[in-house]
């Protein structure tokens, strides 16, 4: 049996962290049994359907590697063939017109909360149908049986079919709902393997007999959703970035893999893996039972090592491009500021977006506002700012050795360390408390510049 899964979202908004797992799963189960992996996009509730969802979900699916096989299938095309094979589920007493109205449901919801739905109309035949009237297509859910599942990463696991409702197949405007069309697409998609969140655990069951009845059951592999710090369900409240807003933020592709990766997935006690290294040793045994939890401090944490791992002409090339995105042209001076401390600036940023903000005093210093926090660090010094920069205005050869000379024999003479002025020097010239080398910094910004930020913002 050639293995094919699927990943199959509803293009409603942006590509989170829950989905691009979801499709990372399917992709490296696939590719590691040597098998396809396919996109189709669920595009049937036409209110919250967006074409931007969908070029935004696509494009981020290829940012991260995850690249689907054959066409993408649009499941609003294969609408028609849903709704032929609702009413040959009819013939085969498989499913049912349920003419209730509105008000007739709410009333039963009110007085039976507790049972599962079976419409009046589940057993009337045709001649009892009204005309004119408008209806929805349920499923005939089997009584007294049990639906069983061996799911991959659950366990077997099974229910009795009285805990299943007589859910709707097509609704009354006539659109097939997700729990039919995504079956019978699995099934024309040739879908050997349905890799998904645990919360669908119970559409899985709802489907089941759809599956029998096209004569195809996948395989099923229901993966544990994401929760949030406090160990809750992921919601809207949580904010979590998307992996558009995470690329955005200066985020890896590889970063963003190797998250996804260990949310529920082990490789022994590897805490960097490569999306290549798993394809080679994914199982779906070895994903947990239990919720993966999510951490901002790891995707940082995992960002700054493949920032670092970077060549300087690469990062180099990331930060061209950053200026160029926010307009930003340098001068041959500035340029040759930014080449002078590119080094040192990498290794104090854990992304792209971190090292072009920490580049903003080479060329737009006047804008940077320090913060009141700031502020009161440089008013402690404020009684030696003169001393210092008559020291410096006396320095005729304006190197790094000779300006660290300088200074070190001022602090000597005074009994200080120069932890007492550092902090000082950085707001001034950089308005940063965190900066390269400043003794480098005031070396390649000049003599005259260094006197005027001093002079201007001490």
């Amino acid at each position: 049996m050639k293995v094919i899964t699927r990943f199959a979202p509803s293009p409603s908004g942006s590509l989170h962290i829950g989905g691009a797992r979801t499709a990372l799963f399917n992709f490296i189960f696939a590719k590691s049994n040597d098998g396809l992996f396919k996109l189709r996009i669920e595009n049937t509730d036409f209110n919250r359907q967006s074409e931007k969802s969908i070029k935004s979900i696509i494009s981020d699916l290829k940012w991260l590697g995850i690249k689907y096989d054959k066409e993408i299938v649009f499941q609003k095309s294969n609408l028609d063939k849903h709704v032929t094979i609702a009413e040959q589920m009819i013939e085969n007493n498989l499913a049912y017109k349920c003419f209730m109205t509105d008000d007739e449901l709410n009333e039963i919801k009110i007085n039976n909360s507790k049972d599962k739905f079976r419409s009046v109309w589940r057993d009337k035949t045709f001649r009892f149908h009204p005309k004119n009237k408008p209806y929805v297509i349920r499923f005939k859910t089997p009584l007294n049986s049990k639906i069983q599942i061996k799911d991959l990463v659950q366990g077997t696991i099974s229910v009795k079919s009285e805990e299943i409702d007589d859910y709707v197949l097509v609704r009354s405007d006539g659109n097939p709902t997700f729990l039919l069309s995504s079956a019978i697409d699995d099934v024309n998609m040739k879908i050997s393997h349905i890799i998904r969140g645990d919360d669908h655990l119970t559409n899985s069951f709802r489907q089941f007999h759809i599956f029998k009845y096209l004569k195809q059951i996948p395989f099923f592999a229901h993966i544990p959703l994401i929760h949030n710090d406090k160990g809750k369900k992921l919601s809207k409240r949580d904010k979590v970035p998307s992996v558009g807003d995470y690329k955005k933020s200066g985020i890896f592709k590889e970063t963003l893999i190797n998250y996804l990766l260990r949310l529920g997935w082990s490789l022994k006690d590897k805490e960097i893996i490569s999306i290549e290294e798993a394809i080679k040793s994914f199982k779906l045994r070895n994903v947990g039972k239990s919720p993966a939890i999510i951490d901002e401090k790891k995707i940082n944490f995992l960002n700054s090592h493949y920032f670092k791992n970077k060549s300087e002409k690469y990062l180099f090339e990331l930060l061209s491009k950053e200026f160029k995105k926010n307009k930003i042209i340098l001068s041959s001076f500035q340029k040759k500021v930014l080449t002078y401390l590119f080094s040192e600036l990498k290794k104090r940023s854990n992304s792209v977006v971190e090292l072009y903000e920490s580049t903003k005093f080479i060329y737009d210093f006047n804008n940077i506002v320090i913060s009141v926090g700031d502020k009161i660090e440089l008013d402690k010094t404020k009684g030696i700012k003169n001393k210092i920069i008559l020291i410096l205005n006396k320095i005729s050869n304006w190197n790094e050795k000779n300006i660290e000379f300088q200074l070190k024999k001022f602090l000597d003479s005074n009994n200080l360390k120069f932890k007492s002025i550092g902090p000082s020097l950085r707001l001034s010239i950089t308005k940063k408390i965190n900066s390269p080398s400043i003794i480098k910094v005031m070396e390649i910004l000049g003599k005259k510049e260094v006197i005027k930020r001093l002079d201007q913002t001490w």
